[in-house]
């Protein structure tokens, strides 16, 4: 490099309140390498890092005030100042590496704790749903064991299927809406009179209840 070309380049870091490393450094395995994308995920500092910050991700979450995140994000930057590592970045694309200055680095873990509060939302959230999807699959088998249990009631279903399928065609709406309400009726009729059914349809109900929770 250049006598000119270096000191634009110190001026350069100097701006930004960086730090120019030597042009033969190498990140070690306490640096965090701060770069866009996944080109140094498996560096044993960024690997270190990201342990640092799940730990973390709890105890952040549960602060009430701005004063006990900084405390958060400093116990970090700490933690990976005592084993000797810096925030290191390159100044610029095929540049030379810098060590970044405090404010750099303290914002890079503030976003990384609140990056890892959105994931594990999102990983609860889905979790949540596909519980709630196989409960709700199991309490509508269950539901319908329990209507079938009643041989009124199941014939009275087997019946309105033949006659959908017999006239379903060719009848009009109102024909359709006409012949599902006659045998809904008969149906809530049964289910009324069958005391076993309602208990049976109450267990079953208290049951998703309680898993869903």
């Amino acid at each position: 490099m250049s006598l000119c070309k270096k000191d634009q380049t110190v001026r350069a870091a100097e701006e930004n309140g960086d730090i120019l490393l030597p042009d033969n450094f190498v990140p070690g395995s306490n640096d965090v390498v701060c770069a866009r994308g996944k080109s140094y995920w498996d560096h044993a500092g960024n690997i270190m890092y990201r342990q640092l910050i799940g730990g973390s991700t709890d105890k952040y979450s549960m602060t009430t005030n701005k004063l006990e995140k900084t405390l958060i994000v400093s116990e970090i930057v700490e933690a990976i100042h005592k084993r000797g590592g810096r925030f290191v970045k390159k100044l610029r694309k095929g540049g030379p590496w810098v060590e970044v200055d405090e404010v750099f680095a303290r914002e890079k873990v503030g976003q990384s704790l609140r990056d890892g509060l959105h994931d594990k939302y999102k990983s609860s959230t889905k979790a949540k749903k596909q519980r709630r999807s196989q409960v709700n699959e199991k309490f509508n088998g269950d539901i319908e064991k329990v209507i079938f249990s009643n041989r009124r009631v199941s014939n009275r279903i087997q019946q309105l299927t033949k006659e959908v399928e017999k006239n379903g065609a060719l009848a009009s709406d109102y024909s359709i809406i006409s012949l599902f309400s006659r045998a809904n009726s008969d149906i809530l009729e049964s289910i009324k009179k069958d005391a076993s059914m309602l208990n049976q349809y109450q267990d079953a109900t208290v049951a998703a209840n309680v898993e869903v929770a």
